[in-house]
C-alpha cells in the first residue's frame, strides 16, 4: 500500500496539476510618471492612512482617470511599481500612472457622493497581486469593466492600468485596522491565465508496472503474515466494548470568513 501511495503521489507531481499562479512581480523598478495635466495641488489635500477620504482630490483624479486615453497608457508603461514602493514613498508616487496584475475578488457599485465633475456612480474592486499577497489594492472605476463579473465573491484574473491615489485606512469585518492603496483606473480587462508549464507528462513504463504489481503482492503477503500471527497468539488486551454501548456523534462545522470594508 506504501509502494502504490508513494507511486501515486509521483505521478500527480510530475503531471503539474497546480493552479496558475500569478506573475512574479517585475524586479524593474521605476520612479513615478505623472501626467503634466494632473493638478498636484489638488492631490495634496489628500492625507494617507485617513478613515474619511477627502472628496476634492477624489474625485479629480477618478475623473482625470477616465479620460485618459487607455491605449497610450497601455502602450507607454515601461515597468512595475510595487506595493512597497507605494507604502513606503505615497507622497512620491501620488498620481503617478499604474499598472497592475492580478486577481479581482470583488466588483461592487456605489452612489458617487456629490462633486463637481458629474460622476453618479462609482466601481470599486479589491484586486490582489503577487506583490501584496493577502493585502488588496481598492481600485475605482467611475463606470464598470467590461466582460467581468459583478459580486462579492469572485475570482477573475485581471490587469488594470490608472493612477495612484493615496492609502485609505479601512475596518475589516473582525474590526482589525488596517489600509489599503487607492487606484483610480482608466481600464481594467480580463486576462487569460498562462499555461502552466513544467516537465512532460511522465510515460507509462512497463517495467514500473512490473515493480508496483511486485510491491503490491509483497505489502499484502506482509500483511497477510502479520494477521495470521496476531490470531494464534493470546491478548492480553481487555474484550472491546461493543458497538451498541459506544455512542458517536457527528459534529458538523464550518467556516465563513468575510473580508469587507
Amino acid at each position: 500500500m506504501l509502494a502504490t501511495l508513494l507511486i501515486m503521489m509521483t505521478l500527480v507531481a510530475r503531471w503539474n496539476l497546480a493552479e496558475p499562479v500569478d506573475p512574479a512581480p517585475s524586479d524593474n523598478r521605476v520612479g513615478p510618471i505623472i501626467d503634466a495635466t494632473i493638478d498636484q495641488a489638488t492631490l495634496a489635500s489628500f492625507v494617507d492612512h485617513a478613515r474619511s477620504i477627502e472628496p476634492t482630490s477624489y474625485y479629480a483624479l477618478l475623473d482625470h482617470a477616465r479620460k485618459a486615453d487607455a491605449a497610450s497608457l497601455w502602450a507607454e508603461r515601461v515597468g512595475r511599481i510595487t506595493y512597497a514602493q507605494l507604502l513606503d514613498e505615497p507622497d512620491r508616487y501620488r498620481g503617478a500612472r499604474i499598472h497592475l496584475q492580478g486577481r479581482l475578488h470583488r466588483l461592487t457599485e456605489y452612489q458617487a457622493q456629490a462633486n463637481r465633475f458629474g460622476i453618479d456612480r462609482q466601481f470599486e474592486g479589491w484586486v490582489f497581486t503577487s506583490t501584496s499577497g493577502s493585502l488588496p489594492y481598492v481600485a475605482v472605476m467611475a463606470s464598470p469593466p467590461a466582460s467581468l463579473p459583478m459580486g462579492e465573491n469572485i475570482h477573475e484574473p485581471i490587469e488594470m492600468v490608472g493612477y495612484f491615489l493615496g492609502w485609505w485606512r479601512y475596518e475589516t469585518k473582525e474590526g482589525k485596522r488596517t489600509s489599503a492603496p487607492l487606484i483610480m483606473v482608466t481600464e481594467m480587462r480580463p486576462v487569460t491565465a498562462p499555461t502552466p508549464t513544467g516537465p512532460a507528462p511522465m510515460a507509462w513504463n512497463p517495467w514500473l508496472g512490473i515493480l508496483v504489481t511486485i510491491g503490491m503482492v509483497v505489502t499484502g503477503i506482509a500483511w497477510w503474515w502479520k494477521n495470521q500471527r496476531s490470531v494464534s497468539r493470546p491478548s492480553d488486551s481487555p474484550t472491546p466494548l461493543s458497538n451498541d454501548i459506544l455512542q458517536f456523534e457527528e459534529v458538523d462545522g464550518s467556516e465563513d470568513q468575510d473580508h469587507r470594508t
